[in-house]
């Protein structure tokens, strides 16, 4: 009788040692960032195409880190800025990010 009383509360502490890690929030995915910020411009007279070209831009300067750097989807504290530029109010575009790499866990 007291073989099945142990097992009984071993079993309750292993449920509630299991409850506690599943309330414990833990992502999905581990993310490593660097610590300075990479920048890509684009002009050109349609909006759409300014902001490609700055995308482009990041794009071609994080992957000095790898591949998997370079991907926009991953980084951190993303932003893009256009404004118009020069006499013909031209589109600028700025894409401003830090590369991050995704490990899923």
């Amino acid at each position: 009788m007291s073989n099945i009383l142990i097992r009984t509360q071993l079993g309750g502490v292993a449920a509630a040692t299991l409850a506690i890690a599943l309330s414990v929030s833990v992502p999905a995915d581990a993310a490593y960032c660097k610590q300075g910020f990479t920048q890509g411009m684009g002009t050109h007279h349609q909006l759409g195409v300014a902001q490609a070209m700055a995308y482009k831009n990041w794009h071609a300067k994080a992957l000095q880190y790898g591949l998997q750097w370079s991907l926009i989807t991953n980084a951190a504290n993303k932003s893009v800025n256009c404004f118009p530029t020069g006499a013909s109010q031209q589109p600028f575009c700025v894409v401003k990010a830090r590369p991050c790499l995704h490990i899923p866990q």
